[in-house]
């Protein structure tokens, strides 16, 4: 009988010891899953106020500071970063002020660079490099932008973003390289090159506005009035907007109407 109880009493000590040295369900997961739902959230957050974006850029500029306050503690997180990029150009993409495009445009790019440097196969890092390094230029003057070379650093990176991934954000980088020649001035100036990068992006991503309006805008500098009446007439067709582009969708259907309303006499 006593030999009994020595034993059960011995069964249920190291019973105890067992239970006592391995981790609950809830203890053992608790850190990493925390982490994961303070991440999950700051992404959450960030991705609704980039839907929530405006002409006024306020939720881009809020949504910035949080993936830099996250970007502070973890430097290398890719979705950080990229986020941080795509606040940048919004931020500079609505205001004409030199000073913003040159601070955010920068910043932007600066993430972009980190991206292409640890993830050199990733679209994000050359799409978000490329746009913002476009606003930077602007900032400081497209002829300075010029000939210090950056021209040449947007048309590389813009190509390689369409290399990996054309359709990005809707097209993004086909629109990019578009706009870019759009926007160059004589003798690097080239309507045939946009067009054919615009055409593309209109194809490719149907749904897309600000495509469309760009790509009107290089056919009216080419004085192809008809052809532009048409691509605006598609992109104020387009039943499929983009879920993420409330506010842009509408303002680049206000700017294809005005388009309309200016050649409405010309070309016919």
């Amino acid at each position: 009988m006593v030999r009994k109880l020595v034993l059960v009493m011995a069964i249920l000590s190291i019973s105890a010891i067992a239970f006592a040295q391995a981790p609950t369900p809830a203890q053992a997961p608790s850190q990493p899953l925390a982490t994961a739902v303070v991440v999950q959230t700051a992404f959450e957050k960030a991705d609704q106020m980039w839907l929530e974006r405006d002409g006024t850029a306020k939720s881009a500029r809020e949504g910035l500071k949080m993936m830099e306050d996250y970007l502070a503690q973890h430097p290398d997180d890719f979705e950080a970063l990229w986020r941080a990029s795509r606040f940048c150009f919004w931020i500079c993409d609505r205001t004409e002020d030199s000073n913003i495009k040159k601070e955010f445009g920068m910043k932007g790019y600066q993430y972009g660079e980190k991206i292409m440097a640890k993830w050199p196969t990733k679209v994000e890092g050359y799409y978000y490099y490329t746009i913002n390094l476009g606003e930077y230029g602007k900032g400081i003057s497209i002829p300075k932008a010029i000939a210090i070379g950056l021209n040449k650093k947007f048309q590389k990176t813009g190509e390689k973003a369409i290399a990996i991934d054309k359709a990005y954000e809707q097209c993004g980088p086909l629109r990019a390289m578009g706009k870019f020649y759009y926007s160059l001035p004589w003798p690097l100036y080239s309507g045939e090159k946009s067009i054919k990068y615009l055409d593309e992006a209109v194809k490719v991503c149907p749904n897309k506005i600000r495509s469309y309006h760009y790509l009107a805008e290089t056919l009216i500098k080419e004085k192809r009035y008809p052809e532009a009446r048409e691509v605006i007439k598609k992109g104020l067709a387009v039943d499929k907007p983009i879920p993420t582009d409330p506010w842009e969708d509408k303002f680049y259907r206000d700017e294809l109407k005005k388009l309309l309303e200016s050649i409405k006499n010309k070309g016919k």
